[in-house]
């Protein structure tokens, strides 16, 4: 409440803030005062219909309609008008970014997941990173929604790019507020922005996409050749790489083109089945064919609207989250800390989990990173599991992996002690401020690469295949992605 206060009294215009807000409901007021406001792109905040599946009619789904946020953004704030309109890059077109993500509010370790949420937001890849919102929507309803997050996904990106109204790739008019021609006549300044990316992690892209995903054969959406099967079932094979192993020298990657042709024989194909059509395939080829290809067929999906083909690219625009691939649940690095925690148990009585919490409780943490690690962090989030993953979430994970390569340069080290063990967890950690970092200029992209390849052959060598996920093979296209986007 008092940050929603603060935010109201600090407006700078289109709020009458000659009294200050002092409850609740004044606070409501002020907020419903500015999404009423009119805008010659409709209402900041919108309806629109998502289909539902198994049931009649329509879920209306409330969201804030991006073209009127940016047109009511402008003539409230000068400011904001003027940093938008000094964003736009010499092409004139400016790039967009989703993001989605579940999250449960509240009580994050609770086990009823009944309130999970699903959140999008999006943003001007040219803007600063708190410009974000779009819509939430309850994971309960979006699976009764035809295609599920795919369904929804093709719903907001027809929200930017609208076949009959308005539409980001056309353009749009924004208010100078901050300059006024002869006459204090309005000046207009022109918009225009294309999809530049969309962040997600290994499941969402699944879904979103329609195919296999992690727990698929192939389990990369970008890759024709990286397939996620036994070794011995690939062994010899002159194209097919196991998706543990594979390192990009031996990536086959998709087009665009290549990937709609692959979906569209899918399409074809089914439609052929479903038809009774003479020389079909038969259900077990059709599942063959989609366990091949890795895709689903799913005519409400997002990859089978083909209206929104030439403005979304599962090749082109997707990203993946490398935070998720890294440091979140089953990530990379919350394996390599738990098998360093183990290998570290072994070497002796001198080294134990509650010598490495005593450790940590020394480090002068940064303000915004103190107290993220518990006094007994180790004791109690360490799997004794040889292939477990670290119990923590994301941001507890990356100050264990920060501990860590505190403690491998200041005591294993110089003792000459699981000195392998360090350099991994040192690339590791090198990983992490690369992509946490703001630096991403084309020298630090290939460092980057240059850590992740190195880092993939020592972590393969030390912790072996079991404990190597799809993501480290996710952590690759994520360095790509930024290399290309550089940003």
């Amino acid at each position: 409440q008092k940050t929603l206060r603060t935010i109201v009294n600090l407006a700078e215009d289109g709020l009458d803030t000659s009294e200050p807000v002092v409850s609740r409901n004044d606070i409501y007021a002020s907020v419903d005062e500015v999404l009423d406001t009119g805008t010659p792109y409709g209402p900041l905040l919108r309806t629109v219909e998502l289909p539902l599946d198994d049931a009649p009619g329509v879920y209306l789904w409330c969201i804030i309609y991006p073209m009127a946020l940016l047109y009511a953004l402008c003539s409230h704030s000068k400011r904001f008008a003027k940093l938008l309109f000094s964003s736009i890059p010499a092409s004139g077109i400016c790039r967009i970014a989703l993001y989605t993500d579940e999250t449960i509010p509240g009580n994050q370790n609770s086990p009823d997941r009944s309130r999970l949420t699903q959140c999008i937001y999006w943003t001007l890849l040219e803007l600063p990173s708190w410009f974000r919102t779009f819509g939430i929507l309850r994971v309960a309803l979006q699976k009764d929604v035809k295609a599920g997050l795919s369904g929804v996904m093709r719903v907001v990106l027809r929200s930017f790019f609208s076949p009959g109204g308005f539409n980001f790739d056309v353009g749009m008019r924004l208010p100078r507020s901050w300059d006024f021609v002869a006459g204090g006549r309005q000046d207009y300044f022109q918009l225009k922005a294309r999809l530049g990316c969309y962040v997600q992690d290994g499941k969402a892209h699944a879904e979103v996409h329609g195919v296999k995903g992690p727990s698929g054969m192939k389990a990369c959406l970008e890759c024709k050749n990286c397939a996620r099967a036994k070794l011995e079932d690939i062994a010899g094979d002159p194209y097919l790489r196991h998706i543990s192993l594979a390192t990009p020298d031996e990536f086959d990657l998709h087009t665009t083109e290549s990937f709609f042709e692959a979906a569209d024989v899918v399409e074809t194909l089914t439609l052929q089945r479903e038809s009774g059509g003479d020389n079909c395939l038969t259900k077990g080829q059709l599942e063959d064919l989609e366990k091949f290809l890795g895709i689903e067929y799913c005519p409400d999906g997002l990859v089978f609207d083909r209206y929104l083909r030439p403005y979304a690219s599962p090749i082109e625009h997707t990203v993946w989250d490398w935070m998720h691939n890294v440091a979140a649940s089953g990530g990379i690095a919350q394996y390599e800390v738990n098998r360093f925690c183990l290998y570290l148990l072994v070497m002796g009585a001198n080294f134990s989990l509650a010598a490495l919490d005593s450790f940590q409780q020394q480090i002068c943490w940064p303000m915004a990173l103190r107290n993220t690690l518990s006094k007994e962090f180790f004791q109690n989030r360490v799997q004794s599991g040889e292939n477990s993953h670290l119990r923590a979430f994301a941001g507890e994970c990356v100050c264990a992996v920060f501990a860590l390569t505190l403690f491998a340069e200041m005591v294993l080290r110089p003792c000459g002690i699981m000195l392998e063990h360090c350099d991994c967890m040192v690339l590791m950690f090198t990983i992490i401020q690369i992509f946490g970092g703001h630096d991403h200029g084309a020298s630090v992209a290939d460092e980057l690469m240059r850590c992740l390849v190195d880092h993939h052959k020592l972590y393969l060598k030390l912790y072996g295949m079991a404990v190597a996920k799809p993501k480290i093979h996710y952590l690759y296209h994520s360095a790509m992605m930024l290399m290309k986007l550089m940003v």
